[in-house]
């Protein structure tokens, strides 16, 4: 997961000083991607609407 991770932070962030918030899936897709405060309920709710959530909710 940390090549992931890395590949993310190098692909998002590397041309870039300004903020922004990534949300990246368990499989490396990008769920959510803002260069705005995110809230806490608007991320959440893209949350609970991942697959690996929504299994965990039954």
């Amino acid at each position: 997961m940390a090549h992931v991770a890395n590949a993310v932070r190098h692909r998002e962030f590397a041309q870039s000083d300004n903020f922004r918030v990534v949300l990246v899936g368990k499989n490396g897709g990008i769920k959510l991607r803002s260069d705005a405060v995110i809230s806490d309920v608007d991320m959440f709710a893209v949350i609970d609407r991942m697959p690996m959530r929504r299994a965990e909710r039954g």
